[in-house]
């Protein structure tokens, strides 16, 4: 190469850096990245700007997106000889869309990480290791959305609990709510509909269509022939999903995660149930549309719920 052809690419690389949409895409980039200060410098000069815009409503608004980004918490998956990249994707979304609901019906999310693990060797359970922050799914399980959101929502409601301190009445109530928010959350009551084949060889599972159907007309007085707390469970999540179908969604989940959160620290008490139903018939008072307090007291009345 002579010195002519140096000379000549030279020349040709400083014309492609100093032309126009290089600069242009420099620019953007280093103005995209001061962009909160360039607002917050002109938010503290100007309040509004011709034509009525508001500076300072537009820095308010950036400081609660960046605050709720900050309090988002983060999916880190576990090594896994099933966890393929598409299945990965798909957990990751399905986990984010999900936080996104709990924090809008009142969720505080606290942990930075939630572990995820796709367990090769367990074929028909999924469950929720606390002290790890972890979900973990049988293989056979991980695609269906119900199972890994009641694991999720088992860690959203669980911090701060101790376990060993909960009596039935609290792991019943609990898992009437782990089905319900991913039940409100798909817009469907057949909760593990798309995983019911892998029990259906259980007596108690032969003939049912999901592992659990909310739109039921069970009653409380049944949990006296069968009280496990997965059964349990069942009768409340079909009354939650009677209060959603009289409420609509978003009131309801807000005002019964609200209830729950009220009865924060679990007191091992004979009223539990009662206090609970009275938090939630409370927290129905102060609703957009008015009191429907009424509504949520005659749902539990027709569903023969023992007040105390």
């Amino acid at each position: 190469m002579t010195s002519k052809d140096i000379i000549d690419y030279v020349l040709r690389l400083i014309g492609i850096i100093l032309s126009w949409p290089v600069i242009v895409l420099c620019a953007v980039f280093l103005v995209r990245k001061q962009l909160p200060l360039l607002i917050r410098n002109l938010a503290e000069r100007m309040t509004k700007a011709p034509g009525g815009f508001e500076f300072a409503a537009l820095q308010h608004s950036m400081e609660q997106i960046n605050e709720k980004v900050k309090l988002l918490e983060e999916a880190r998956f576990d090594p896994s000889s099933v966890l393929t990249t598409a299945l990965q994707s798909y957990l990751k979304s399905s986990f984010d869309s999900f936080q996104n609901y709990l924090i809008d019906i009142g969720y505080e999310a606290s942990e930075r990480e939630v572990r995820i693990l796709v367990d090769p060797k367990l074929h028909d359970n999924v469950y929720y290791e606390d002290e790890e922050h972890r979900i973990v799914l049988g293989a056979p399980l991980a695609e269906d959305s119900d199972a890994f959101f009641r694991e999720y929502t088992h860690h959203a409601l669980m911090i701060g609990i101790n376990r060993e301190k909960m009596n039935n009445d609290h792991w019943s109530l609990e898992s009437g709510l782990a089905d319900y928010f991913p039940c409100s959350f798909n817009d469907d009551p057949l909760f593990g509909e798309k995983s019911i084949h892998i029990f259906q060889q259980i007596p108690e599972f032969k003939n049912k269509k999901a592992i659990r159907d909310l739109n039921n007309d069970r009653k409380f007085s049944e949990a006296v022939i069968n009280p496990e707390h997965h059964n349990v469970g069942e009768i409340w999540g079909g009354a939650f999903w009677e209060v959603r179908q009289r409420l609509g969604k978003a009131s309801s989940d807000k005002i019964i995660f609200t209830a729950w959160r009220a009865m924060l620290p679990l007191e091992d008490a004979e009223s539990f149930n009662g206090d609970f139903v009275r938090k939630l018939a409370h927290a129905a008072q102060s609703l957009k549309d008015g009191d429907r307090s009424a509504e949520i007291v005659g749902v539990f009345r027709r569903r023969e719920f023992a007040t105390e």
